[in-house]
């Protein structure tokens, strides 16, 4: 039997299964059903519940035909997740071929859906099944046979207004003198849109980022060009996440998130643009449940839910270097950019540092542990049962998703031996008779398929099992590049950077804090 060790990159293709509807023309069905296996040829597969996700617009096609330059049918305008999988409206655009597609999904002959996406997180299971726990919906098309049988069409509908109605009888009954009257209208909105689509690509190369690093934006400030002093007030002060940012402000952004470790573990969100602090909702208590109503008439279960309301400081995260005009003018750009790597790395430090601080300050649920030095495989299988069974219980809806620990405390999981002193934990491919993987190089390992991270900032014998969802960071747009155009002149010579940052701590029933028992 192979082992599968890797996903293809790039846009993967799926069929499914799907319905049409009867007002104006669309189509409804389950475009991913959940956790049905499928075999590729190379590989088997499935999507964990909630693994697909749709972020901007998704395109419905018939067959998958923009491999070949075809033009899209229709856009999926609705998505929610059911207990079958993902499901979605789609709107059909009156087109020729909209109106096809949609005859065939109302005849029955259409019945199934086809999927293409990007795989972003996912798992090997055994028997070389790959689970996909994340990935993002990229276009979904109207296909005869699918690769899941799930993803079917289950409701199909079309316009029956008699404005609908006319609108089909005029361009059923339309003759050629008005077929060329529209044709000369096409051609004239043709040449109208390619002068605007000429001025607009004008315009998008003025206003397209000048400089490619810190470095030679620096110099351009120092020499007083009035293009960095344009693109440092257009970009350097913007916060909107839709801005095409350049080089010089993007680099920094990037690797600022990437060196945030801790950070990235948990929900992130966009801070107000205004105020001191935050302040969040919590659940304080609950009485009560949901329950089956006994018979037609009864009152409810009732259930009792007490709020209350959590503050957090929003606090400030900076610094500056000065550099005289000699160092600007007369350096290198490599030795340019390094100060404002530098800056970044060191605004990513601090600000981990808040985010860690703040994490491990949740009381959350107690629970313990023996000794890093006799703690046998069966301990570690305990612990994340344990855990994720209390997280279950105690929170509002929230699952275990990874396992958060100090360095020993990965040695001492990376090192478990049985009786023959094999490891217990797979140190690489295809290995047997394990109940988890370690990989010694990235610091990284799995307790029974539940990810573990490392901290290299942890103190010994930490050890956490946490939802993503219990805790979260709220930051300032763009940070930390928030400069404002009064400073331009002085960044010739000091340069500086912040940002803000809070973190509130949304369900403490979403954390196992684990008690390891020191060494004697």
């Amino acid at each position: 039997m192979t082992t599968l060790t890797a996903v293809t990159e790039g846009l993967q293709v799926r069929e499914v299964a799907l319905r049409a509807t009867e007002t104006p023309m669309e189509v409804i069905g389950i475009a991913v059903p959940w956790d049905e296996v499928i075999d590729l040829g190379y590989a088997r597969e499935r999507f964990e519940r909630g693994a697909v996700v749709i972020e901007g617009d998704v395109a419905l096609f018939y067959g998958h035909d923009h491999r070949a330059g075809g033009m899209p049918i229709g856009r999926v305008v609705e998505s929610r997740a059911t207990d079958e999988g993902l499901e979605i409206r789609a709107l059909i655009s009156d087109t020729v071929k909209g109106r096809e597609v949609h005859q065939l999904l109302r005849d029955g002959v259409l019945t199934k859906f086809s999927i293409g996406f990007e795989p972003v997180d996912y798992r090997v299971e055994d028997e070389d099944v790959l689970v996909h726990t994340r990935a993002v919906l990229k276009e979904v098309s109207v296909v005869p046979f699918p690769a899941y049988d799930g993803a079917t069409v289950s409701e199909v509908r079309s316009a029956t207004t008699p404005e609908a109605m006319e609108r089909q009888d005029v361009v059923e009954t339309t003759d050629n003198t008005e077929v060329a009257e529209l044709r000369d209208q096409l051609s004239d909105l043709e040449r109208k849109l390619a002068v605007i689509t000429e001025q607009g690509a004008g315009m998008q190369a003025a206003m397209a980022p000048q400089f490619r690093s810190g470095g030679q934006m620096l110099k351009a400030l120092a020499s007083n060009d009035e293009k960095a002093r344009t693109e440092l007030r257009d970009f350097g002060t913007s916060v909107e996440a839709d801005v095409t940012r350049p080089g010089w402000i993007s680099k920094p952004l990037k690797l600022v998130q990437e060196k945030r470790r801790v950070i990235n573990l948990f929900s992130t969100a966009p801070l107000p643009a205004t105020g001191n602090s935050v302040e969040y909702p919590f659940v304080k208590t609950t009485t009560g449940s949901v329950g089956k109503q006994n018979a037609e008439g009864d009152a409810l279960a009732y259930m009792e839910i007490a709020l209350d309301t959590g503050t957090s400081p929003v606090a400030t995260y900076g610094g500056y270097s000065s550099l005289s005009r000699q160092s600007i003018e007369r350096s290198d750009l490599a030795y340019l950019d390094a100060v404002l790597r530098y800056q970044a790395l060191q605004y990513a430090k601090s600000t981990e540092t808040a985010g860690r601080t703040a994490f491990l300050a949740m009381t959350g649920i107690a629970q313990s542990f023996p000794k890093l030095s006799v703690a046998k495989a069966k301990d570690w299988i305990n612990l994340v049962i344990d855990a994720a069974a209390a997280i279950e219980d105690t929170s509002l809806g929230l699952e275990a998703d990874f396992v958060y620990a100090s360095r020993d405390v990965f040695k001492a999981i990376a090192g478990l031996t049985d009786s023959s002193d094999r490891p217990i934990f797979a140190l690489r491919e295809g290995s047997v008779n394990t109940v988890g993987a370690a990989n010694l190089v990235r610091a990284s390992a799995n307790v029974g398929g539940l990810p573990v991270v490392v901290d290299p900032k942890a103190a010994l014998g930490t050890l956490r099992v946490a939802s993503s969802e219990a805790f979260t960071t709220l930051e300032s747009g763009g940070a930390p590049f928030r400069l404002q155009d009064e400073s331009i002149v002085n960044l010739t010579k000091d340069f500086s950077l912040y940002g803000y940052l809070a973190t509130t701590a949304n369900d403490q029933g979403g954390v196992v804090k684990v008690t390891v028992t020191p060494e004697a």
